[in-house]
């Protein structure tokens, strides 16, 4: 897709990085330039009008001096002094490059060296003209005012370089915006190339494919980009795998109780199962029904625990009461099984939790304790200042050392294990109570299960 850039009333059109590098670079270069411009126009303009002065100045005490040396005491009658002023007037004019204009009290012009300058309107407007600097000094002699005089300069200098100045700032600015697209090009392979494999490496990325790292050597923003890519491209192949690996174990176990429920099923109805296993046939259907169901739950409770959408009920209430209740559910079995349960709980402890969803958690990890045990389960309730710890110990004959590492991972089961999908539900469901579930085997070969809760 393309992309736009507005600058002033135009709409440019930008496709590749080094293109919006070098607008950039010339967008600079033009503010540098009008700033540059109208800076050194207004210093150069003080400086040659402040020096404009001072020549006038010293032009101005010469006039006076002069018209003091020729001993003019009336510009009107004194015709003999005046041609000699004349002449030294011409002379201080050329030789500080300004004009004079000398007029009698009665405002007559007596001498110009000014071929614009025809009467008196004219020499008026001189002095309303912003591109003339004139002084205006009076002519005392006796102490009489007999005259006055004008010394003035035209400011064609400072357009002429105005004129130089903006001429070499423009010349300035097009080699610069030649240098910036020089320089622009250069770094389109420093810059545009790993940026252009990013791209094409995100649009070869294959779920169903080994994907290679992109190697970008820069120690810059670039390089933190391509490392990010990197490290998303892992954790995608990591869930793009662990995603396959589930389907695969979920379909294995989903696969054996269907079979089962369709095998007895089927014998059912072809009459190969006889009258008196009919009601043990069914049995089995139903038994392995529900936990089929049982799985399908728990696989869809893990579902939505990854995509953070299983919703938590938190209320305050007594720890043991889950226990309480997850102990009677299996009341039946632990009296078949005459298995003794030996519990040292707290009864006070007060914790906010998801009642529904520790009991899951708990119920899992008591049944797979049923499960392995010889004949007693130990259950202990404790706390610190900081957290809840709950304790679930078998002595059974532990957990495989080779699978105990990754006993929560979901398909993970020891030899009489039922889907591997309990134990990583349960695991999912405490760390939603920001807690941790971890397990060892004992001394005396047994399981021990450790839940801690953090105190809230």
């Amino acid at each position: 897709m393309l992309k736009y850039q507005q600058f002033g009333g135009m709409v440019i059109k930008l496709k590749k990085i080094n293109h919006k590098i070098l607008l950039s670079y010339l967008i600079v270069l033009l503010i540098t330039f009008v700033i540059v411009f109208i800076s050194f126009s207004q210093i150069m303009k003080a400086y040659i009008e402040k020096e404009i002065k001072e020549d006038l100045n010293i032009t101005a005490v010469k006039v006076l001096n002069d018209i003091k040396a020729s001993g003019i005491d009336n510009f009107n009658i004194d015709r003999a002094n005046k041609v000699k002023l004349v002449k030294e007037m011409r002379l201080i004019g050329r030789y500080f490059n300004s004009k004079i204009v000398v007029l009698n009290n009665r405002d007559r012009i007596i001498y110009k060296d000014d071929e614009l300058i025809k009467n008196i309107s004219d020499l008026i407007n001189i002095y309303e003209d912003e591109n003339i600097i004139f002084i205006r000094k009076k002519i005392i002699s006796n102490k009489k005012e007999i005259g006055s005089f004008v010394v003035y300069s035209y400011l064609d200098n400072i357009k002429i370089i105005k004129k130089t100045i903006n001429r070499n700032l423009i010349i300035s600015f097009l080699f610069s915006s030649l240098i910036a697209i020089a320089f622009s090009n250069l770094f389109k392979k420093k810059i545009s190339k790993p940026l252009i494999d990013l791209r094409d490496n995100i649009k070869k990325y294959d779920f169903n494919k080994e994907n290679k790292k992109l190697e970008i050597k820069s120690n810059d923003e670039i390089g933190d980009l391509a490392e990010s890519f990197n490290e998303m491209i892992q954790k995608l192949d990591e869930y793009s795998n662990k995603n396959k690996k589930f389907f695969q174990n979920a379909s294995h176990e989903l696969k054996s109780p269907l079979m089962s429920i369709q095998g007895y099923a089927e014998a059912i109805k072809e009459g190969v199962v006889n009258e008196d296993e009919v009601e043990e046939s069914l049995d089995i259907i139903i038994e392995e029904s529900k936990n089929l169901k049982e799985l399908v739950n728990s696989m869809i409770m893990l579902t939505k625990f990854d995509d953070s959408k299983e919703k938590f009920v938190f209320e305050e209430r007594l720890i043991f009461s889950v226990i309480e209740d997850v102990l009677n559910r299996y009341k039946l079995l632990i009296n078949e099984k005459n298995i003794e349960i030996k519990t040292d709980i707290d009864k006070g402890i007060m914790l906010k939790y998801d009642y529904k969803k520790l009991y899951t958690a708990i119920s899992n990890i008591i049944s797979n304790s049923l499960r392995y045990t010889k004949d007693i389960i130990n259950i202990k309730i404790y706390k610190d200042n900081l957290n809840v710890f709950i304790e679930i110990t078998d002595n059974g004959d532990g957990i495989d050392t080779e699978i105990i590492d990754h006993i929560f991972d979901r398909f993970i089961k020891g030899k009489n294990g039922k889907s591997g999908i309990g134990l990583s539900l349960s695991k999912a469901i405490v760390e939603a109570h920001n807690g941790n579930i971890s397990v060892v085997n004992t001394e005396e070969m047994g399981a021990k299960f450790l839940i801690v809760l953090l105190i809230t």
